[in-house]
């Protein structure tokens, strides 16, 4: 029974520092009681139970490694679900999970919820003129040059195909300054060059969270995002 014990103590408890301290309080007494026991062979009575020990700690790496493997699974799975591999922004789900907090930090401080909506209008033009690798290109610099040009504050996601959404608290940039410093940034970065110009189009949205919803100022923003004027 002690050596059954012994062998599985350090996995059942999933401690390294326990599983130690079990299998050396355990290898002792056994040893000593073979000692003491006439019938009994110490020395077989030590190796066994040093064998045990062992095991013991063998199965624990195994299991804790397992385990490991599983938690980094499962912290990449939930990573691909609320994040935009292309551009490394938030996903849509992402976005989603996380406006109840951006909406308890506006209502804690007595402001305004803002949304931003940047739609690329050339976006599909783009994609079929120069190739998907090049329009992938488009979304990560509009990502970074959007990024850039927002608040600290602002939480930006992948709203859509060609459309990026960011909310934060209190008042978002005016409309018409966020765009000239995006389309700005698009420039300076080279991206275009030789190809056709890229533009966006920015609309903003702003409410009370207690009287407003998600969808309602993400629907007015990209109203005045699609409208042909700002």
């Amino acid at each position: 029974y002690s050596l059954v014990c012994l062998g599985f103590l350090a996995p059942i408890t999933l401690s390294w520092s326990f599983g130690a301290a079990g299998a050396i309080a355990g290898v002792i007494p056994v040893t000593i009681g073979g000692y003491f026991v006439s019938v009994v062979d110490t020395f077989s009575w030590g190796l066994a139970s040093a064998t045990a020990a062992a095991a013991s700690l063998v199965l624990l790496y195994l299991r804790v490694t397992a385990l490991d493997r599983i938690a980094e699974e499962r912290a990449r799975a939930e990573m691909l679900a609320t994040t935009d591999v292309r551009t490394g922004t938030f996903s849509r789900t992402g976005l989603i999970a996380l406006a109840p907090s951006v909406a308890a930090a506006a209502e804690l401080s007595d402001e305004d919820v803002g949304v931003v909506a940047c739609l690329i209008p050339e976006l599909m033009m783009l994609n079929a003129n120069y190739g998907f690798d090049y329009g992938g290109e488009v979304l990560l610099t509009t990502a970074r040059s959007l990024r850039s040009s927002l608040p600290e504050r602002a939480l930006l996601s992948r709203w859509s195909g060609d459309t990026f959404l960011a909310i934060m608290s209190g008042e978002p940039p005016p409309a018409a300054q966020l765009q000239a410093e995006v389309e700005q940034r698009l420039r300076d970065s080279g991206i275009a060059l030789g190809k056709t110009p890229i533009t966006v189009r920015i609309g903003t949205a702003e409410g009370r969270p207690s009287v407003t919803t998600l969808e309602g100022l993400v629907a007015e923003a990209e109203t005045y995002a699609a409208a042909p004027e700002l």
